[in-house]
């Protein structure tokens, strides 16, 4: 058995890392107190799944900023009343439409639709690949017209096989 090294951290890897360190850092950069605000381990996970698609932590570490400074500017307004705690649902309220989504439920229902693996920085990605119905092709004339149609050279080539 081979063992294969991905690059990067896992999803719960991350989840430590922005509850541990960056949260800590960026409550501080964004002039809040630890007291007055929480941000919980869901909306962690809704930052991680659905606004950073990277092996490092550079990217989450700017949404966790632009969630606190968003948050900051309302608790300095008067808006929001300390202290605070966001969760997955507050997370679309201060960061908008999330940028990547999971589209593995809906379109491994659909017929004619196969799965794959790509491995990548990130550890990876499902892949779908569409599969069309094609009309067989019966006599040799329609095998000649289909290769003539895709490639000269290959319909040359199977007029000498013949």
């Amino acid at each position: 058995m081979e063992i294969v090294q991905l690059d990067g951290y896992t999803v719960q890897e991350k989840l430590a890392i922005a509850r541990e360190h960056l949260a800590a850092r960026q409550i501080a950069r964004n002039g809040l107190d630890p007291a007055e605000v929480q941000v919980t381990d869901d909306a962690f996970l809704a930052i991680i799944e659905g606004y950073t698609r990277e092996a490092g932590v550079r990217g989450l570490e700017r949404q966790i900023g632009k969630l606190l400074r968003k948050v900051a500017t309302r608790v300095d307004s008067g808006q929001l009343a300390a202290p605070t705690t966001i969760g997955a649902g507050d997370v679309k309220q201060y960061l908008g439409r999330s940028r990547f989504t999971s589209e593995v439920a809906e379109r491994t229902d659909t017929p004619g639709i196969a799965t794959g693996l790509a491995v990548t920085g990130i550890g990876g990605d499902v892949l779908f690949i569409e599969a069309a119905h094609m009309h067989p092709v019966s006599t040799v004339t329609e095998v000649l017209s289909l290769a003539l149609s895709l490639d000269v050279a290959s319909g040359e080539r199977l007029l000498q096989a013949a």
